[in-house]
């Protein structure tokens, strides 16, 4: 049985982090860069692996943590403008690697916010047989944890486990453990790749 596990951001939806930390920093930053500081910040790990539940506790912590001088309501709504749409093609191209038999899992560091918002706005998760959101597993990518967690609950060989990301760090997280790992933007690289399978 063959796996496809995709990340979320940036990948099968628009994701607008670099943006984000512009606004509230006016710096620029490469994506992997971004992902180490964004992970050793102890409220955005914490709220990214589900140790920090509350959304408004959240913005307060980060606000002092990072110094960043914006009213807290006006935080929130940049918080959440960092979660776009669904990419265009995800939904067909994802029911035809249903349709042909797959097992589809979404592997994402994510939070409850942005989840929940895109789960209700745009029912994003309803093609997808797995879950393994990071304040759900408690793990975050490039964690070597992380991917570990999910070949074991796909009980599964990493062999027959194909992940996308457009993170180069995750990716190379991935391969260590023995995937078939692939940096992509967008899920028609995704039907590319694995129509070559």
């Amino acid at each position: 049985m063959k796996h496809i596990v995709t990340d979320m951001g940036g990948v099968i939806i628009d994701l607008y982090w670099i943006e984000f930390v512009q606004r509230i920093d006016g710096k620029n930053y490469e994506l992997d860069e971004l992902i180490q500081m964004w992970h050793k910040g102890k409220s955005t790990h914490e709220y990214d692996t589900g140790k920090q539940k509350d959304f408004d506790e959240f913005i307060s912590q980060f606000l002092i943590e990072f110094n960043v001088k914006i009213p807290h309501n006006e935080m929130k709504k940049y918080f959440m403008n960092v979660a776009g749409a669904p990419k265009d093609g995800f939904f067909e191209i994802f029911e035809e690697f249903k349709s042909k038999g797959y097992v589809l899992s979404v592997f994402s560091n994510t939070n409850p916010a942005h989840a929940n918002f895109l789960n209700e706005k745009y029912d994003l998760f309803r093609l997808f047989d797995n879950k393994f959101l990071s304040y759900e597993t408690g793990y975050v990518k490039p964690k070597k944890q992380a991917y570990k967690y999910v070949i074991k609950k796909l009980n599964a060989k990493p062999s027959d486990i194909y992940f996308f990301d457009d993170a180069s760090i995750n990716v190379k997280a991935a391969i260590s453990v023995g995937l078939n790992a692939f940096r992509v933007t967008s899920p028609q690289e995704i039907y590319s790749i694995m129509g070559k399978m």
